[in-house]
């Protein structure tokens, strides 16, 4: 069962929750992605199953299916890659920036909030 935050969303035909941001769409395709590609887990803890993959695992990985467009797993492997291959994102904002924006499929927007 899906909960709503807002009174503005809807579900649709596939119980995939929709609201004026994708958040809860973007939400279920993460918790898809870790299930499929994570390592599972025994902790006890409630809701947490699985730990999230590791960048070479996540390069790799089928991403089809998750509810992701092939631009969002295009941008997601090309993240991860980068990140396997040593990116740093411990430089300044400007540096951050430049890094992110060189890969495809992440815009400035995107970098900026990485960069905050």
């Amino acid at each position: 069962m899906i909960e709503a935050a807002r009174t503005t969303a809807r579900v649709d035909r596939k119980n995939t929750l929709f609201d004026d941001g994708r958040i809860e769409t973007d939400r279920l395709a993460a918790e898809r992605l870790v299930e499929r590609t994570g390592h599972a887990v025994s902790t006890g803890e409630p809701g947490l199953t699985h730990l999230f993959p590791s960048p070479a695992a996540l390069a790799l990985a089928d991403l089809d299916g998750l509810g992701l467009t092939s631009a969002r797993i295009g941008a997601l492997r090309a993240l991860a890659g980068a990140v396997k291959d040593g990116l740093d994102l411990s430089g300044s904002a400007d540096d951050v920036i430049g890094a992110l924006t060189a890969l495809p499929g992440i815009g400035t927007w995107t970098a900026q909030y990485v960069a905050l």
